[in-house]
């Protein structure tokens, strides 16, 4: 999503926001030993679904790919005061509910694996800190639909090392679709 449909959609502080977060999360990358040698994409449209639907208002963060795995991660700036937790796709903030959560990235995941057969492909959500350098106090019980975990930076990026193995150039059909799904 483009930085002005993403201000439209969720308001100019929150589409700021959403850039800082992928910036910290890039530098994190780039500074962890393993994580700084796969081959990463920025900021990805969504594959088409069945029958060329697309949709515009969702994109990948980042994609990590390593052989014929990818990993597809969404970057997320929380308040800090809470500890997430899901309840049957509910979001919940300490012991308050506060609505449903996005079905984005499930379907990023499965869209991406469809044109990927033969392909492994995880999706994960990082959470990473506000601008005071505070996270939240916890999301390891942050479920989303589809399963898809939720991390805080540093494990996020430890999830993906382990996931990925030793860094070698994506295979054809990785690079083939991630060239066709750059903004």
């Amino acid at each position: 999503m483009s930085t002005g449909n993403a201000s439209q959609k969720f308001g100019r502080s929150n589409a700021q926001a959403g850039l800082v977060g992928e910036r910290y999360l890039s530098r994190a990358a780039e500074n962890h030993p393993r994580v700084r040698s796969y081959t990463t994409y920025q900021s990805m449209r969504v594959p088409n679904g069945r029958g060329g639907r697309v949709n515009k208002d969702v994109d990948i963060d980042f994609v990590f790919a390593s052989g014929n795995r990818a990993v597809l991660v969404d970057c997320k700036m929380w308040s800090s005061k809470h500890f997430y937790w899901s309840l049957f796709d509910t979001l919940m903030k300490g012991f308050h509910p506060s609505g449903k959560l996005s079905r984005n990235m499930e379907m990023a995941r499965n869209r991406t694996q469809e044109r990927l057969p033969g392909s492994q492909v995880l999706a994960i959500v990082c959470f990473v800190p506000t601008k005071g350098g505070r996270t939240p106090k916890g999301v390891g019980l942050l479920l989303w639909p589809g399963r898809i975990r939720s991390y805080m930076t540093n494990d996020a990026l430890n999830k993906i090392s382990r996931y990925l193995g030793e860094p070698t150039p994506p295979n054809a059909q990785i690079q083939a679709l991630m060239g066709s799904l750059t903004r």
